[in-house]
């Protein structure tokens, strides 16, 4: 695969490969306006690898195979994965075609794809999100590809009107954290564009909730470095959290997460924190039917949990408990935390479960946060870095 610079290199270069579509079927009115024409990245070889693939179909596997180049362009860690989103695929591919698209390119070993964070439930064809990076077979000479479908060109148009959110159909919250979005610069390997995006779960979304925290360490805000107050054990805390604000009591789960405990508990001693966590969040994001030691652990040291979770999944379907826990985050971090900054008028940027800040800021925002928590009847331990 190409490497960062070649493929900044080759975005200088005007591209002699074309997919020649006929127009002409247009008439009327259509063939007085004026044809626009856009331009996807692919490998040199493109035509080679997409071969068995209909003309129309070509549209969504040079698409695919974009996507993943423009990923690599925005990352700095170019020799591994990057994620790219089934949601931004299908952008452009329909949901229809996306899984022919992705079977075909995995079947021709076009492209290489593991896992990617944790497991979504509710994601296409394994449920799980991707990273993907573009196989051996592709050339490392990467070229620009000469889009003249005038349905695709307007897709392709559309979408790139849409990654620029409508400040005037936030609300007041979410303007307040694209405005200091806006504000922030990034390191400079990373595009200067800044996609936003609120999922249904009112999560926020931008280039810094993907990247690597030795590489957000050097975004700054208004000129100023900033420091990331993360909550430590977060996870399990948003468990506790949802079960104390259903009803539930207080009990030793609670307790074992506020302490930091769980892990330990549920592990064995030959397994390391991160064989256990994703042994347990496989469990708890994952169908019923899933079983494994750490499962088996936690079903037996916490039953009333356990019992808990099984009928939210049995009753509601399993991909509830996993929404469940994002709006029960996005309640604390967004419409708590980062409305009480807005009001105080403290620059910050969100990442999920942690807000990165000026240090003169530090101790406020970790009390804004502790307080989120006490309010519930939980307590929260910070790590500062």
């Amino acid at each position: 695969m190409a490497t960062k610079t070649e493929i900044l290199n080759s975005l200088e270069k005007e591209d002699t490969s074309l997919i020649n579509t006929s127009q002409k079927n247009l008439r009327g009115k259509r063939a007085r306006v004026a044809l626009q024409t856009y331009y996807l990245y692919a490998p040199e070889n493109w035509k080679n690898l997409l071969s068995g693939m209909s003309d129309n179909m070509k549209y969504n596997g040079l698409y695919f195979m974009h996507l993943i180049i423009e990923a690599r362009r925005r990352i700095i860690n170019v020799k591994d994965f990057v994620p790219v989103s089934k949601e931004r695929f299908t952008k452009i591919i329909s949901p229809h075609a996306y899984p022919s698209v992705w079977r075909y390119f995995s079947e021709n070993s076009i492209i290489e794809c593991t896992r990617y964070i944790m497991p979504r439930p509710d994601d296409g064809i394994d449920g799980r999100s991707r990273s993907y990076k573009l196989s051996e077979k592709c050339s490392q000479k990467i070229v620009r590809v000469k889009i003249d479908n005038q349905m695709y060109v307007k897709k392709l148009i559309k979408f790139r009107e849409d990654t620029a959110p409508d400040e005037a159909e936030l609300d007041d919250i979410q303007r307040g954290i694209f405005a200091n979005v806006k504000r922030a610069v990034m390191h400079k390997a990373y595009s200067k564009r800044f996609d936003w995006a609120c999922d249904d779960y009112g999560r926020c979304h931008w280039q810094g909730t993907n990247m690597l925290k030795e590489h957000r360490k050097k975004t700054t805000l208004d000129g100023k470095n900033l420091v990331e107050i993360d909550i430590a054990n977060s996870q399990p805390l948003f468990i506790s959290a949802m079960w104390m604000s259903g009803g539930g009591q207080r009990n030793q789960f609670v307790g074992d997460c506020e302490d930091g405990l769980l892990y330990n508990k549920i592990g064995a001693d030959d397994e390391s924190k991160k064989e256990v966590k994703k042994a347990f969040f496989t469990y708890i994001y994952g169908p019923n039917e899933i079983d494994n030691e750490v499962s088996r652990r936690f079903k037996s040291m916490y039953p009333d949990i356990a019992n808990w979770i099984y009928d939210i999944k049995e009753t509601q379907a399993y991909a509830k408990f996993a929404t469940d826990m994002q709006k029960c985050e996005s309640d604390l971090m967004i419409r708590c935390v980062c409305a009480q900054c807005i009001d105080l008028e403290i620059p910050f940027l969100p990442i999920h479960d942690c807000l990165m800040v000026h240090p003169e800021n530090v101790k406020t925002v970790s009390n804004i946060i502790k307080e989120a928590f006490n309010r519930i009847d939980i307590k929260c331990t910070l790590t500062v870095g």
